[in-house]
């Protein structure tokens, strides 16, 4: 779609050395070649939360998704096939001049845009395949509440003297530059040189707690402390840290200054381990109802030691139960002791 000054490129995820406790599936996931594409989409259009683009014909083009998001590409899906949109396309192109025009600008956007992970990983690198010399801001919609990690991250990608145009509502958009992109090995290394934080490796183990209230409210990304698991984290003498969207990124690297082992339950709470040094252990919880390769591909790119804990147990309120004497094995093995 991309029909002027477009580029291809491929950067390729692997499985090195450097990862343990890998499961099969997570493998095979990242041994593959991801395309990045990049250039700009010629034409005017209707911009929908820099995911849709609605020409003037009436058609939709999709852009800044993922086909690795399948959530994502459902909820646009079912946006675009909703009666709201079929009944109300026609009206949108009857006052088409009113809504405000932009030109010749990158609109960088993701489903997930509020999410940690998916803003410095998903979002972020895509800044390196523009030339931000001859641009004069970027267009980012989406971002109802700036936080302080987005503003943050932000100023060291782009500096102090770039304009960043945020659209919640339609606007109008013509001849935007789109970069679509993947995590991959590259991306890593250029998000950890670019915004240059990092802390010391260590001996000292770190549970990561999700916030309290959660502000996720997903079932099964919360561990459950009964059955002996909060023994295990005392025995290995393991500090409790919690991150929020309201710490700057070097206040919650901080917070891991030393670390030898981060434990914690699949989320965005993990993110932090990308600015982090070997010798690391990971040691990922998930929810066999929701298995992703994200820390594990982190961690191998980086030379951390990973182990994923799958379960399939979950307590009353949906939280999911560890194997308590499986966990301590785990930690054994790096002679955490107490």
């Amino acid at each position: 779609m991309f029909v002027r000054d477009g580029d291809l490129a491929i950067e390729s995820s692997f499985h090195p050395p450097g990862a343990h406790g890998y499961i099969e599936k997570f493998r095979h996931r990242s041994e593959q070649f991801y395309f990045i594409r990049h250039g700009v989409l010629e034409g005017e259009y209707l911009c929908f939360q820099g995911v849709l683009f609605l020409q003037r014909t009436g058609e939709w083009i999709k852009a800044n998704l993922s086909e690795l998001n399948v959530d994502a590409d459902e909820r646009v899906e079912q946006l675009c096939s909703s009666d709201y949109f079929k009944e109300n396309i026609s009206a949108l192109i009857d006052v088409w001049e009113r809504y405000p025009l932009v030109e010749n600008l990158p609109v960088l956007s993701d489903p997930n845009i509020e999410n940690y992970y998916h803003f410095s990983l998903d979002l972020l690198p895509r800044f390196r395949f523009l030339d931000l010399s001859k641009i004069h801001a970027i267009v980012i919609p989406m971002m109802l509440n700036v936080r302080p990690f987005q503003t943050d991250l932000l100023s060291r990608v782009l500096g102090n003297g770039k304009k960043i145009l945020f659209f919640n509502d339609i606007f109008r958009i013509k001849n935007p530059i789109l970069v679509h992109a993947h995590p991959t090995q590259e991306a890593i290394g250029w998000l950890r040189q670019t915004i240059n934080i990092s802390t010391k490796p260590g001996t000292q183990s770190y549970y990561i707690r999700r916030p309290s209230p959660s502000t996720e409210k997903t079932p099964h990304r919360e561990i459950s402390l009964d059955g002996g698991i909060e023994r295990v984290l005392d025995e290995f003498n393991f500090k409790t840290v919690e991150f929020t969207g309201d710490q700057a990124v070097h206040d919650q690297v901080n917070m891991l200054e030393g670390a030898g082992i981060v434990l914690a339950v699949h989320g965005a709470n993990l993110t932090n381990i990308v600015y982090l040094h070997p010798p690391l252990v990971v040691i990922e919880i998930l929810s066999s109802k929701h298995t992703e390769n994200l820390y594990y591909y982190i961690s191998a790119v980086l030379g951390f030691r990973y182990h994923a804990i799958i379960s399939d147990q979950y307590d009353a309120e949906g939280r999911i139960i560890v194997d308590s004497d499986h966990l301590r094995s785990i930690l054994n093995q790096y002679h955490m002791k107490r």
